[in-house]
């Protein structure tokens, strides 16, 4: 991943952070907050590490090598392996309020890689770049989020189910990035859905 997409997605999850004003205590004070923050920052090489060995792992055992070609993963896969080596570090983002509050962060640096490999049209190919470019504007008009599909029988939202799954996935030592890649995949699809814009 280069080095301004790292920099995009820690600026996104930071600046989420310091904009929790604490005013329902969701992440306690404002000395927690900057605390959590500082802790990030300073998990950023572990990071980046475990993510250049998650995303050799992933091409060298789940992705057919084609010859003369380096395999490269798509943007859900991507997201997938950052999420997962964001979880694997030992970074204590307790909340009394929001016991998930890692995986919540988790689940917002997923999306903010596929926002910037989205908004991003280096590389595309004309059909690609025509689809992207239609889906970025409805993502610029929905203020650059994802919207998450209603629960059918659940009180939870969609969002705190998926916290949860995150949650007990790590603490059984279960994370699997093609699983939670095709998760976004699928926040994706529904999100082209609603927007009207097919994929390539």
């Amino acid at each position: 991943m280069k080095e301004n997409s790292f920099n995009a997605i820690f600026g996104d999850v930071i600046s989420y952070l310091e904009g929790l004003k604490g005013a329902t205590g969701v992440t306690g004070t404002a000395d927690a907050r900057q605390h959590i923050c500082a802790c990030i920052r300073d998990a950023r090489d572990g990071m980046e590490k475990r993510y250049a060995d998650i995303n050799k792992y992933v091409k060298t055992n789940f992705m057919k090598s084609v010859e003369g070609k380096t395999a490269l993963l798509d943007r859900h896969k991507c997201a997938a392996t950052l999420m997962v080596a964001f979880l694997e570090q030992p970074i204590d983002i307790k909340t009394p309020i929001i016991p998930t509050m890692k995986e919540r962060l988790a689940i917002r640096i997923g999306l903010s890689i596929m926002l910037t490999m989205i908004l991003d049209m280096n590389g595309k190919d004309v059909e690609e770049t025509k689809s992207d470019t239609a889906f970025s504007i409805f993502l610029k008009d929905n203020k650059n989020a994802f919207n998450f599909p209603e629960v059918l029988s659940d009180d939870n939202p969609y969002e705190q189910n998926w916290e949860l799954e995150l949650y007990f996935a790590r603490r059984e030592n279960k994370l699997f990035i093609l699983s939670l890649a095709n998760e976004l995949f699928c926040i994706e699809k529904y999100n082209r859905m609603i927007a009207g814009v097919e994929s390539v």
